[in-house]
């Protein structure tokens, strides 16, 4: 997804969520996500953090600090 025209406070103090979900037939399930911070990505050398992999974890679920799957992002923030 790529949002036009945000003011740069929001962009400092905006979150970028990843969810990682199971898809059903009447309803979705969650396997887990993760939360960056925008401005740690935009910290880092030319905005990008490259093939980086996340631990992701299921909030919703009984034990919110067990892994439930990794995956491998690329995530750049342009302003």
């Amino acid at each position: 997804m790529e949002p036009k025209q945000i003011e740069k406070t929001d962009a400092e103090g905006g979150k970028i969520t990843i969810k990682l979900m199971e898809k059903g037939i009447l309803k979705d399930k969650m396997i887990g996500q993760f939360d960056l911070d925008m401005s740690f990505i935009y910290l880092k050398k030319d905005h990008v953090l490259m093939h980086k992999w996340l631990a992701l974890s299921n909030p919703n679920g009984e034990d919110y600090s067990k892994i439930q799957a990794y995956m491998k992002v690329s995530v750049a923030v342009t302003c």
